[in-house]
């Protein structure tokens, strides 16, 4: 290897690197072409939890494919490197044919069956620690015929060990994100409410399906620029009133309330409803990229829940009789319209309402009624 790196080598190997943080599936094209800088024949990056031992990452490349599959399978938790570096509190690289001799591989099973690392018996790399809760183990061997790895190559890896430690924080953060995202992302569309995130800017952050729908049919509101945009100027100052009012903080540090506004729309007898909530961070599980946010509600009169058989069966054990005859109460029949509706005797709806007045706790029809629309099943789908 060259003893003196280029800086447009440099960057190379910085940019490869990087690129594996944000696409993990790069991370074996990586070590190949990391490998071939080493001139080494065979390479592992493991990340792992090193109280448990679990690894949560596997990416190798060796010039024997073969050798891949039986390693991920049943030998990643016994690799004698990772005794190397087990009582280590910080990253360490170094040229490890120095702490490990032939002796010590024969005593597994793989080595002898698969890759017979005797042969292998150069090694530079070492243990990069990632965060307090992952460790990282890069190792990369020469064959004992090979010369041993020196001191620019032992530099170079040096540099670029904190630059692989950014590399799996990054992909690490960027996966939480994704995760984050989509399960919020579900969580509202589950709500069967019209409703949006917005930040202290405006901008939309989430936007359920419902939500989407009702602006779509209102020819007097729409997104624009990810924000929501009203056609009437004065209803749009009072809403960004709200919203500002919803994400700033007052003097002792605390979210400043909500509040609400009826926007009419022009020419129509509709009427859309916005409610303004702010989101404390300090008291919903948020992470910090959604502090001070707002959430939007929106209702008009033409927008009722639809109250749905398998919520109720869901929430409250209905059978399906039973929460067919409740969410017709709900829509304002009495015992007789349902019985004639479905063909029924008025002595089965009977039975079936002291089943559900035995499962909601109330005893009277007028009280499970409110139990049902006042309760999560008309916000839930």
């Amino acid at each position: 290897m060259k003893k003196n790196i280029s800086v447009n080598d440099l960057q190379r190997y910085i940019t490869r690197i990087y690129d594996a943080g944000l696409d993990e599936t790069q991370w074996p094209g990586t070590l190949e072409y990391l490998s071939g800088e080493f001139k080494a024949e065979q390479s592992i990056l493991r990340v792992l939890t090193p109280d448990e031992r679990r690894v949560n990452q596997v990416h190798t490349y060796n010039k024997n494919t073969a050798w891949d599959e039986p390693y991920r399978d049943h030998y990643v938790h016994c690799d004698p490197w990772l005794d190397l570096f087990s009582n280590s509190s910080k990253s360490t690289i170094t040229c490890t044919h120095h702490h490990l001799d032939d002796k010590h591989y024969e005593k597994l099973e793989f080595y002898n069956d698969f890759v017979k690392p005797q042969h292998f018996h150069h090694g530079l790399g070492g243990l990069i620690k990632v965060d307090r809760y992952n460790d990282a183990y890069l190792i990369f061997h020469r064959r004992k015929s090979k010369s041993t790895f020196n001191d620019d190559e032992l530099g170079l890896l040096k540099i670029l060990a904190p630059h692989i430690r950014r590399s799996l924080l990054m992909a690490d953060k960027t996966r939480n994100i994704e995760v984050e995202k989509h399960l919020l992302q579900d969580a509202l569309n589950r709500i069967n409410s019209p409703l949006l995130l917005v930040d202290k800017n405006e901008q939309i952050i989430f936007i359920n399906q419902l939500a989407e729908k009702l602006i779509h049919d209102q020819h007097q509101v729409t997104i624009k620029n990810n924000r929501l945009l009203l056609f009437s100027q004065h209803h749009q100052k009072l809403l960004q009133q709200l919203i500002s009012q919803s994400t700033q903080r007052d003097t002792s540090g605390r979210l400043r309330k909500g509040g609400g506004m009826n926007y009419s729309i022009a020419n129509t007898s509709s009427t859309l409803y916005f409610v303004v909530s702010p989101i404390n961070p300090e008291q919903v599980n948020f992470s910090n990229r959604y502090t001070d946010c707002a959430l939007v509600l929106l209702s008009n009169r033409e927008c009722n829940a639809e109250i749905k058989t398998d919520i109720l069966k869901e929430l409250y054990n209905f059978t399906s009789a039973e929460a067919r005859l409740s969410i017709e109460m709900c829509l304002g029949l009495t015992l007789d319209e349902i019985a004639q509706k479905f063909s029924l005797s008025k002595n089965t709806l009977r039975s079936q309402l002291r089943s559900c007045f035995r499962k909601t706790g109330v005893d009277r029809q007028s009280a499970l009624v409110n139990f049902i629309k006042n309760g999560p099943a008309e916000k839930v789908n």
